[in-house]
Formats: structure tokens, C-alpha cells, sequence
């Protein structure tokens, strides 16, 4: 296996990884407080927690992919040199993962009439908010963790 698709393939492993594990902990979250008495008072309430969800993953997928493909070194692999190839790599992948998932919900999922659930994937809008809101993360820990970030002395 090239070394490209080796580091695609790891790239897509981790940011799935991290897909699925905060779409468990969003369902979770949603379930619990569906069957509180504030369900009913905000809708809103959902859409924020696949928000947050979708930074969270974004942010520690970025992070997590980084560190495993820059491997060992002295410092952060965010502040070596080629984290920011590696960064642009890391969101170039995550942005064809994001699209592929929302592809494959629309072919096998949302097929019918729009679903009035809140859980991912079942929901088409919840959906996009965790994946646009993933992306847009990825986007933000480049600016944020960069090797152009902007440091305080430790």
C-alpha cells in the first residue's frame, strides 16, 4: 500500500472512529433528554447538542489524526514542520468523509417523507448540522492549533 493511501486510510479510520463514538454519545445525550419533561420546550436543544458534538469530534479528530501521522517528535506535531500540509491533508479528508456519509444517508435513509426525529442519522437535518458543524471544527483547529497559531510563552 502507497504511503498516500496508507495515510488516507488512517485519516478516514480516526475521523470515523471519532464520527461514531460522538454520534453514540449524542444519542445518548438526545434520549436522555427526550424523556425528561423539557422536550417538548425547545427544539433547539438538539440541534445543540449535534453542534457541539460535531465541534468536539472535529476538533479531537483533527487533533488525534495529526498526532498519529506526524508520529514521534520533540515538539507538538501541530508546531514541526509540515503541520500545516498535514493539517490541509486532515481536513481534505475529513471534508470527502463528511460528504460520503451525507451521500450515503441520502441514498439508504432519507428516502422518505423528512423525519420529524432529532437522532443522526435518522434526522437529515441534525445530520447535516453534526457534519457541516465536524467540518467547520476541522477548520478552526487548523487556525487554532496551527503552526500559524498565535502562542503565549508557557
Amino acid at each position: 500500500m502507497g504511503l498516500l493511501l496508507k495515510r488516507i486510510v488512517i485519516t478516514v479510520l480516526i475521523m470515523a472512529g471519532f464520527m461514531v463514538a460522538f454520534v453514540v454519545g449524542g444519542v445518548v445525550l438526545s434520549f436522555v433528554i427526550d424523556i425528561l419533561p423539557i422536550r417538548g420546550h425547545s427544539a433547539g436543544v438538539f440541534y445543540a447538542i449535534w453542534f457541539v458534538a460535531g465541534v468536539f469530534c472535529g476538533m479531537l479528530g483533527y487533533n488525534a489524526a495529526g498526532l498519529v501521522l506526524s508520529g514521534k517528535g520533540e515538539l507538538d506535531w501541530s508546531q514541526r514542520p509540515g503541520a500545516a500540509t498535514v493539517g490541509w491533508f486532515i481536513i481534505g479528508v475529513t471534508l470527502i468523509v463528511a460528504v460520503g456519509v451525507f451521500l450515503v444517508c441520502r441514498t439508504l435513509i432519507w428516502t422518505g417523507p423528512p423525519s420529524d426525529s432529532f437522532f443522526v442519522p435518522e434526522s437529515q437535518l441534525h445530520t447535516i448540522t453534526y457534519l457541516a458543524t465536524i467540518f467547520l471544527a476541522t477548520l478552526v483547529a487548523q487556525r487554532l492549533l496551527g503552526p500559524d497559531a498565535k502562542r503565549s510563552p508557557a
